[in-house]
């Protein structure tokens, strides 16, 4: 009799294994990540450049974002001319490679679209010959915003 003990009792334990192995539940963990996105100012200063200038140094910002896209978009906000160039026709122009630049009027400022972690080159242009603006400082700044696409 005991050898039919231990029998039922090995067969129970082993349906209820069975059972227990058999049952699964699901569990899932979720996010949702929000689009960030930044500017870096990796030079924050330039020089104008002038009708009779050569040469003009730019200012140079990198745009940082996790958006799908690769890319935000970049404002100038708040540009500030000194009184000498205040009243001139000055841009600003913005790009990768100097043979491709886009266009930002002072008085009309647009946003554009700038591609992730690439360095952006910033000229600032007043389109008349130096000798035509009044001597002292010129200088002209801006605020840069940035927006995620």
């Amino acid at each position: 009799m005991k050898k039919n003990l231990v029998l039922i009792s090995s067969l129970t334990m082993g349906l209820t294994s069975s059972v227990f192995a058999s049952a699964s539940k699901q569990i899932t963990f979720e996010t949702n990540v929000s689009p960030v996105c930044g500017v870096v100012i990796e030079k924050s200063d330039g020089s104008i450049k002038f009708d009779d200038t050569v040469s003009s140094e730019p200012a140079k910002v990198t745009v940082k974002t996790n958006s799908k896209e690769g890319h935000a978009t970049l404002s100038f906000n708040s540009i500030n001319p000194t009184d000498n160039i205040k009243n001139q026709d000055g841009f600003f122009e913005i790009g990768k490679n100097r043979g491709s630049l886009e266009s930002i009027e002072w008085k009309n400022p647009k946003s554009i679209d700038v591609k992730h972690d690439e360095e952006q080159d910033v000229f600032a242009v007043v389109p008349q010959s130096s000798s035509s603006i009044t001597s002292g400082l010129a200088r002209v700044t801006t605020t840069l915003e940035v927006a995620c696409n």
